[in-house]
């Protein structure tokens, strides 16, 4: 829920209609799946691709549990989109930190890309100076978690900072870069989340 209020803003933003087809890209236990099928209502489609059986299962079993029948999650590598020809055209794609994981997400990108109907649309929420988050006054353990964090991500492929080259990969895979913002979160110690 944390992120909730950025997601819907830019779904709207992207033109986001009831009705439409939506491919949740890494969708993981389906956080974001369920508030997209609610969006588009029974008469649209979200479909959500993850790779862990487990997170598939709970964005299923959730979907069920919500008579949303017109979500659906299925086991598969991001990475691979272009392989999944079985799978309809997308009025929207949407992709939440998913392309600082991948050590690919050019072919990612590139499989969204094939999968959108003409104009179809790609929403991206990622990381950009990952390594910056940090406590007022600084905290030493926070900053070695955060600094390891970033360094097991780059040591599997990944990039925490992949917002940083967004921009080139989009433009190489036939996308037009409409819009770009950033999203900084402040706490206070009072607060359980930020």
């Amino acid at each position: 829920r944390l992120w909730a209020d950025a997601a819907h803003a830019a779904w709207k933003r992207a033109g986001l209609k009831p009705g439409q087809r939506v491919l949740d890209v890494g969708c993981g236990p389906g956080f974001a799946s369920l508030d997209l099928a609610e969006f588009v209502g029974p008469r649209g489609q979200v479909v959500g691709i993850d790779e862990s059986e487990g997170f598939v299962g709970a964005a299923n079993e959730a979907a069920r549990a919500r008579n949303l029948h017109h979500l659906f999650a299925r086991v598969a590598n991001v990475q691979s989109l272009l392989s999944l020809t079985e799978l309809p055209a997308f009025d929207l794609a949407y992709a939440r930190w998913v392309l600082c994981f991948v050590p690919d997400p050019e072919a990612v990108v590139a499989g969204i890309f094939e999968r959108l109907a003409p104009g179809g649309r790609l929403v991206v929420h990622d990381y950009f100076n990952y390594a910056s988050m940090t406590f007022a006054p600084p905290r030493a353990a926070f900053t070695h978690v955060v600094q390891a964090t970033a360094r097991s991500w780059r040591q599997r492929g990944g990039d925490p900072d992949i917002v940083g080259r967004l921009p080139g990969i989009l433009k190489r895979q036939g996308f037009t870069l409409e819009h770009m913002e950033l999203h900084a979160r402040f706490a206070f110690p009072s607060e359980t989340r930020f």
